[in-house]
């Protein structure tokens, strides 16, 4: 198992060995009976999510019980088996860390440190010179990189589509313009630096240093589509230096403040991020 809480699960046998799990995550060693796997291959395929957080969802729909030792009898090699899945490489935890332990095992903390080191010492990739870098794209995911049934649907992961993304790469590449996450997903740090890695992988190596977000403007007693020009009103107001900027969002932003024509291109949620509409935001920026 990993990430499990020490001071959350509870004891179920008078030996102490036993535990009932309140996160159940890690599938590198496990075992079930007949029934529910096959409830998890009929829940889980195919796979929109992480599997860790696809079969934890099916143990909570189902109200299944998952147990576990009080320490784990097998632990996650990710130094002798790295994942090709992120860019981002993490020692594994079987717990949650704490102000006493962060959760590391000290088979695992030399090439943590070693990791850390060759990051600290890698140089940040720069904007090719000579290009302009005070105009930005404010972007919303789900409707624009992605396809949804209405501008208000969110994706159950906010995965950009291979097409919408590569599109979006090449309008950085063109006119290394600054891009600023206006979508909700924005608020989940592990998201952002998936997409962040998805972004470099399509050929923009600059994008860990020109990606940002908008503030949180939530509780503001708005609609959603108000909130998010406010954010966005926020974002521009603590950056004077922007001379050029843009809005590619699948939400009618236009209807809620006229003022922001020339610089709002609506997406149709259905078919997100299109060639013609690099053409508008180009022209926007």
């Amino acid at each position: 198992f990993v990430r499990e809480s020490r001071e959350a699960r509870g004891q179920v046998d008078a030996c102490g060995e036993v535990f009932r799990s309140v996160e159940a995550l890690g599938r590198h060693a496990y075992l079930i009976t007949r029934k529910v796997a096959d409830l998890l291959v009929a829940q889980t395929l195919p796979m929109y999510n992480h599997g860790d957080k696809m079969f934890q969802k099916v143990y909570c729909d189902n109200r299944l019980k998952a147990y576990q030792p009080r320490e784990p009898i097998f632990y996650q090699d990710r130094i002798s088996f790295e994942s090709e899945l992120t860019e981002r490489w993490k020692p594994s935890r079987a717990f949650q860390p704490t102000p006493e332990d962060d959760g590391i095992r000290d088979c695992d903390r030399p090439e943590m440190l070693r990791r850390q080191q060759l990051q600290r010492q890698k140089p940040a990739p720069a904007m090719p010179r000579g290009k302009c870098t005070d105009a930005v794209l404010f972007l919303n995911v789900d409707g624009v990189l992605n396809s949804v049934a209405t501008p208000l649907t969110s994706s159950s992961t906010g995965r950009p589509e291979p097409k919408m993304l590569a599109r979006l790469a090449q309008l950085l590449q063109d006119t290394c313009c600054l891009l600023t996450l206006t979508t909700p997903w924005r608020l989940d740090e592990r998201y952002c630096g998936r997409f962040v890695s998805a972004i470099e992988r399509c050929g923009v190596p600059w994008a860990r240093t020109a990606i940002s977000a908008t503030p949180d403007g939530t509780g503001c007693s708005v609609d959603i589509a108000e909130q998010r020009l406010m954010e966005i009103g926020a974002w521009l107001d603590a950056n004077a230096w922007v001379q050029a900027w843009a809005i590619a969002d699948s939400m009618d932003l236009l209807s809620v403040d006229a003022s922001i024509a020339q610089h709002f291109i609506h997406m149709d949620c259905r078919h997100g991020l299109q060639d013609t509409n690099l053409a508008s935001i180009r022209e926007a920026l």
